[in-house]
């Protein structure tokens, strides 16, 4: 029975050796490197995920040698064999790096790059705020933008448990080893906000125009502005807001639409203060509100007075009614009362519209200077007095010529 137990054992011990190989691997002294015990005690490692460990155990219990050796070389080159499973250290500075090292959740890679030490400050706030919102397309969207625009910088996203290379913030990025290697340094990444992107002051974007909180190539109409280059084409920066651009006195002009109001397109091609009545002309387009050049003059003069003690103008004067100017023609006199009452009365009440009437009326007929200068003097009383001088033309031409 002693030599036929002897020979069943040696029987056993042949097909061992021959199930691991002709190098009897399967029985290697303990810290080999290969065969298939050294593969079983990788597919017990920290390294190994549990999801690959039934698989490892699998090709070690088929019991051959050349299949361990091809397993083991292949969980080895992934570093699974080692160690513990460790996320990736951080990556220095910079732009995007290498990939993988994230955790695969967009908002979670976003809060990432909101404190990346290259991301402005300014924006933080607002960067943050989506990122907590849980919408994971709207994060992808605005972590892609910032890592083209460079603001993910800094601080390397270290890799995950069965990540790809560790610094998925680090610039050009080193990769670390799959599995929990280091995150590589990257380049210095951009520290301006690109356009779209929220912002405290000019200084904060790249465009160097923060507008309304958002960073912009150009400010949009009735924008503030501080200088007419902030404003988008066609704009201008005028009493600090961005508006339309027209032409200012003296400015060349095609037509009264492109000059700023009142404003009116003159017949030498100049924006300037239209004609009242009385003073010279060189046709009809120097002439307020259409009047005719009739002989050089716009209109023939009315003969309105000053109100408010002002001094007559060219037909005549008179003192103040309750429409606030008076005329010696009965015939204009009447018509005033009957249609331009209220807009008389309505300038005679301010005091730059009857400062600028008496002004003008104490110009000589054709002193164009002397008008103009009037408008610039008294800029505010010009809407009130048109409104005026336009009734006593529309309704009143004829009665008080």
């Amino acid at each position: 029975m002693a030599n036929s137990k002897g020979a069943w054992l040696a029987v056993g011990l042949m097909i061992a050796a021959a199930a691991c190989g002709s190098d009897n691997s399967l029985f290697a002294p303990a810290g080999e490197t290969s065969g298939c015990p050294a593969l079983s005690a990788c597919c017990q490692s920290k390294s190994m995920p549990s999801s690959l460990k039934p698989g490892c155990q699998s090709v070690v219990d088929q019991k051959n040698a050349d299949s361990c050796n091809s397993a083991l070389s292949q969980y080895k080159s992934a570093n699974l064999c080692t160690g513990t499973n460790a996320g990736g250290g951080a990556g220095a500075g910079g732009a995007t790096g290498g990939a993988g090292g994230g955790t695969g959740n967009a908002c979670a890679n976003l809060a990432g790059c909101c404190e990346s030490p290259s991301f402005p400050s300014a924006s933080k706030a607002g960067c943050l705020q989506i990122a907590q919102s849980n919408n994971e397309p709207s994060c992808k969207s605005n972590y892609d933008l910032y890592v083209s625009n460079g603001l993910c910088g800094g601080t390397g996203h270290g890799g995950s448990a069965n990540g790809g290379a560790g610094g998925s913030w680090g610039g050009a990025g080193g990769g670390g080893g799959a599995w929990g290697g280091a995150g590589g340094a990257g380049t210095g990444g951009s520290s301006c906000v690109p356009n779209n992107y929220v912002c405290s002051d000019n200084s904060n974007c790249c465009s160097q125009i923060c507008n309304g909180g958002v960073c912009v190539s150009c400010r949009p109409v009735y924008s503030a502005c501080g200088s007419p280059s902030e404003c988008c084409s066609g704009l201008t920066c005028s009493g600090g807001s961005c508006v339309q651009a027209c032409g200012s006195t003296g400015a060349n002009c095609l037509s009264t639409s492109t000059c700023c109001s009142p404003l009116q397109c003159m017949s030498n091609g100049t924006c300037n203060t239209c004609k009242a009545k009385g003073y010279s002309c060189y046709n009809a387009q120097d002439c307020c509100n259409g009047q005719p050049c009739t002989g050089g003059i716009c209109g023939s003069g009315t003969g309105g007075a000053g109100g408010s003690g002002g001094s007559g103008g060219t037909g005549g004067s008179g003192g103040s009614t309750n429409c606030g100017f008076t005329s010696q023609t009965p015939a204009c006199e009447t018509c005033l009362q009957s249609y331009c009452c209220a807009k008389g009365y309505a300038c005679s009440i301010n005091n730059d519209c009857i400062d600028l009437f008496n002004c003008i009326v104490g110009c000589s007929a054709g002193d164009t200077v002397c008008t103009d200068g009037c408008g610039n003097s008294y800029p505010n009383g010009i809407s009130l007095f048109n409104d005026f001088i336009n009734c006593i033309d529309t309704s009143c031409g004829t009665q008080c010529q």
